[in-house]
């Protein structure tokens, strides 16, 4: 097709491009911000069951904060393999990287069958955390997953056993547990909710409720013996505290607490 040439005559001259308003930046907060939290930060979920305490310094700009300071475990303990690992030292450090990004080191143990204990390491940043099971004596971590599932080396095990072994390896690779109380001690509006014990005759449910800032109250109760004991935590001051037991005859015991960190 021949190309036609066109001139528009009374063509209206094309208004000129606005100039873009200038963006107005954000509104410049600088922080300064000190937060401190003695207890009563829980951290739960897929085993986990955690009370934290710690110290915090947030300065910088808004946009780009930098947070300084500590947090460290109170109690706590993580259900794994079916058991119950305690926390032996639980530190969450932030050096004021931006963005802000946590240092985990986190080691929690447990006591096997055959009397081994076995220990779980979380160390490294928090978007990559790494996990790392250690026993003492020192073992490879196929063995440790052995003495913590059969009270046995690995070589002895069973072929099923061995095929739950595998299966056990694949989940700490990629998952972790199911906490399956999560949602009815929310719903009960308890602090903490666990079942421990060893196996269906001396096992038992414990419910644990801060009554005030410095009264916690814990109840525990057999499922299949018939024991009900209530425990009692008063803090006296920061550094001391009573502590109450009793059981369903009202016989009981009464201590007090120093703890001193350095």
């Amino acid at each position: 097709m021949p190309e036609m040439k066109v001139e528009e005559v009374y063509a209206e001259a094309q208004p000129a491009a606005k100039e873009k308003a200038p963006v107005r930046p954000p509104i410049d907060l600088t922080l300064d911000l000190t937060i401190d939290f003695p207890k009563d930060i829980f951290v739960r979920g897929h085993g986990l069951e955690s009370e934290w305490m710690g110290h915090l310094a947030v300065t910088g700009e808004a946009t780009e904060p930098k947070v300084v300071g500590r947090i460290e475990s109170k109690q706590g303990r993580l259900d794994l393999l079916g058991y119950r690992f305690k926390f032996d030292r639980g530190i969450i450090d932030f050096d004021g990287a931006s963005p802000p990004i946590p240092t985990l080191d986190i080691e929690t143990s447990t006591m096997t069958k055959d009397g081994f204990k076995a220990m779980v390491l979380i160390t490294g940043q928090a978007t990559e955390p790494k996990l790392k099971l250690n026993s003492d004596p020192p073992l490879p971590e196929d063995e440790i997953l052995s003495h913590v599932l059969f009270g046995k080396d690995a070589t002895n095990i069973t072929p099923i056993e061995a095929l739950q072994l595998a299966n056990v390896v694949n989940m700490l690779a990629g998952g972790g547990n199911f906490d399956a109380f999560n949602s009815f001690r929310d719903a009960m509006g308890l602090d903490t909710l666990s079942m421990g014990g060893d196996g269906l005759s001396g096992s038992s449910v414990k419910a644990g409720k801060y009554l005030t800032d410095k009264i916690y109250m814990e109840v525990e109760k057999g499922l299949t013996q018939d024991f009900t004991t209530t425990t009692v935590e008063v803090e006296l001051y920061p550094e001391i505290k009573l502590d109450s037991e009793f059981d369903q005859n009202s016989n009981g015991a009464l201590g007090l607490k120093w703890k001193r960190d350095y």
